[in-house]
């Protein structure tokens, strides 16, 4: 479940985190970038009383190191800190409200009494159940830390599949068959330069040289290729049918296709035992 703190103060007066083990005035505190826009986080256990989190640290401003005086309705136990991703805290249920739309994965203790399970939605109005009798519920510290570890991981594999996106945006596809004789050529090696347009020395965006663009296939046993993440310009192909051999290309220095972004472009087969080509 993702939630979002609710009823924190500004950045300056913080959030803070009482940790485990230490004196009745020792304790670290965490100040948010901007609570009030709200702070998503990832439940993973839950009690009648309590919360645990996992807060991604890019959220926070800073957390200060030392003996600070607690303050009543904004103390929490810091139970793990995972490098510099994310921290893991337990905090009053009564502080979190619930993203709409929003799950929550669950992670059961062993020592939960029959019948205890974490809390879920109730109508509007209805009273809130009291808390039932017996120690709280706690997660051992290497369940946290392995939950908090895929988290972590989930995080990373969403971030890279939106960069992947991004990046299919601004640059496009060229795919194509090499043949010999005919027939589907495995192995060849196909390679796409890019033209710059005639008498263009410079870049237009940065005002220095252009640098070249080179990026390279190999043909599968249908004699396919593909190349992805080319930008968009205009280009020539060379061709090699097998690997250490002699490198063939048509007669001509001007481009054969024009790369456009978001688009993937189908070249035409081409037959590479003809020399040169044509």
């Amino acid at each position: 479940m993702l939630t979002s703190l609710r009823g924190w103060p500004p950045a300056a007066a913080g959030l803070l985190l009482a940790l485990a083990g230490t004196a009745a005035l020792a304790a670290d505190t965490v100040y948010f970038r901007d609570p009030l826009a709200g702070v998503r986080a990832r439940i993973i256990e839950e009690t009648e009383q309590n919360i645990i989190l996992v807060v991604p640290k890019e959220a926070l401003a800073h957390i200060e190191r030392g003996p600070v005086q607690p303050q009543a309705g904004r103390e929490g136990e810091l139970l793990w800190e995972e490098g510099r991703d994310a921290i893991t805290i337990r905090i009053p249920r009564a502080q979190l409200r619930a993203v709409p739309g929003s799950t929550t994965p669950g992670l059961r203790s062993e020592a939960a009494p029959p019948g205890r399970s974490s809390a879920g939605p109730r109508q509007e109005g209805a009273p809130a159940p009291a808390p039932a009798a017996g120690p709280e519920l706690k997660a051992p510290r290497r369940e946290i830390r392995g939950v908090v570890q895929e988290v972590i991981r989930e995080q990373k594999v969403e971030e890279q599949r939106q960069q992947a996106v991004q990046l299919a945006r601004e640059t496009g596809v060229i795919e194509g068959r090499v043949l010999w004789g005919g027939q589907p050529l495995p192995n060849a090696t196909v390679r796409i330069v890019r033209v710059a347009p005639q008498g263009s020395l410079l870049s237009l965006s940065s005002g220095e040289p252009d640098r070249p663009v080179t990026m390279e296939a190999v043909s599968d046993a249908q004699g396919r290729y593909r190349v992805a993440q080319v930008p968009p310009g205009e280009y020539r192909f060379l061709w090699q049918a097998r690997p250490g051999g002699d490198w063939l290309r048509r007669l001509t220095e001007k481009a054969e296709v024009t790369v456009e972004a978001g688009k993937t472009l189908r070249h035409k087969d081409v037959e590479l035992r003809v020399r040169p080509l044509n």
